[in-house]
């Protein structure tokens, strides 16, 4: 989110469960975004916070969409774990590893299909100014939890 309000090249910016920072926080993104955030996540600004880790979390999202003027889509998937954005759920852990890993009891695969899914709609919608069923109507996909759309 930083470099996207910081490089005047950037077209839109996508968080995978990841903790925003920076001054973008405060001042906003000026550009469209898009969060997408594991099922217990407070990075999409809306959760009931376990501890004061999520509620910075959750503090800090609401902080950035508050001050941002652009779209932002802001979504959760139900049964991802933060390692689920990334190939670790895909491969095969033993059950000592897998339990070393924060991921979620979706199926790996499954997950990635959806994250990919909504970066290329979102990649698409902002590069090339098409509209995107995906972004505007219902979720095809029922492990996803649309926590913020524009209006």
């Amino acid at each position: 989110m930083e470099a996207c309000r910081t490089d005047p090249h950037c077209a839109g910016a996508a968080d995978l469960d990841g903790t925003q920072y920076g001054s973008v926080v405060h001042t906003g993104l000026a550009k469209p975004m898009m969060l997408i955030g594991s099922q217990n996540s407070c990075i999409t600004g809306t959760c009931q916070p376990a501890g004061a880790g999520d509620q910075a979390s959750r503090d800090t999202a609401q902080a950035l969409l508050a001050a941002s003027t652009d779209d932002a889509w802001c979504h959760q998937i139900t049964g991802a774990g933060h390692f689920n954005f990334s190939d670790h759920g895909s491969y095969y852990l033993a059950a000592p590893m897998r339990s070393q890993v924060p991921l979620g009891p979706i199926d790996g695969t499954q997950a990635l299909t959806i994250t990919n899914a909504y970066l290329t709609a979102f990649v698409d919608h902002v590069t090339q100014g098409r509209p995107e069923p995906l972004l505007t109507g219902h979720p095809p996909y029922p492990k996803v939890d649309v926590q913020h759309t524009p209006s």
